[in-house]
């Protein structure tokens, strides 16, 4: 992908960022997830989804009840997490478009340790 293309990517992702006054953190906000698909399979794809571009520590998910079609992401690295979000911007999972951001709240969203898929 052409370096001026990921530049006015990422310069997008800031104007919202600053429109949210969200700032950058360890924890992406994904939703729109199909609550269809079962926990552990959506935990699965996120996980391979996102290591692509950063180190995944933790995936908080659930599929039922009022928090359903959304996932908190800890990473390890803020850049890293910058990335993910500017790569994959608009992309589509069990059949909906799924959106995401950083976090308005920051850590630990469920206490639930992630299972490791290696």
């Amino acid at each position: 992908m052409p370096k001026h293309t990921i530049d006015s990517e990422a310069a997008e992702v800031t104007k919202k960022r600053r429109k949210n006054l969200v700032e950058p953190n360890y924890t992406i906000y994904v939703k729109n997830l199909n609550d269809k698909v079962s926990k552990s399979a959506m935990q699965r794809n996120l996980y391979v989804l996102f290591s692509t571009y950063c180190d995944v520590v933790r995936i908080s998910y659930r599929n039922k009840g009022k928090l359903r079609g959304q996932a908190w992401l800890n990473v390890s690295s803020i850049e890293d997490a910058e990335l993910a979000l500017v790569r994959l911007r608009g992309i589509s999972m069990f059949g909906k478009k799924v959106e995401m951001e950083f976090s308005g709240k920051v850590g630990d969203v469920t206490g639930e340790e992630m299972p490791r898929y290696t």
